[in-house]
């Protein structure tokens, strides 16, 4: 049982630093290799046309939303006893 637990603890100590060790390696080779990879990639453009993106997606959702709501407020100013707009 004491042997067990010895085994345990060994293993825990020797993957928690074989893991630290590995992200520490990437964390210091991969960026420098990225940046070997593509040389002509401007940060700052990119970052522009990301943020423009993601600008022109969450106005597209935005107008979608506004769009169904007027319309079904449009609807419901219309309706009649014979013709009712459903109601969830």
């Amino acid at each position: 049982m004491n042997s067990d637990v010895l085994y345990i603890t060994l293993y825990t100590l020797l993957g928690s630093a074989l893991g630290t060790f590995i992200i520490l390696l990437v964390a210091r080779y991969v960026p420098g290799l990225i940046d070997r990879l593509t040389p002509n990639i401007d940060e700052q453009k990119e970052i522009v046309r990301g943020n423009q993106a993601a600008a022109q997606f969450y106005g597209l959702v935005s107008a979608a939303i506004i769009i169904g709501a007027v319309s079904y407020t449009h609807l419901r100013a219309h309706e009649t006893e014979a013709a009712l707009v459903c109601r969830l």
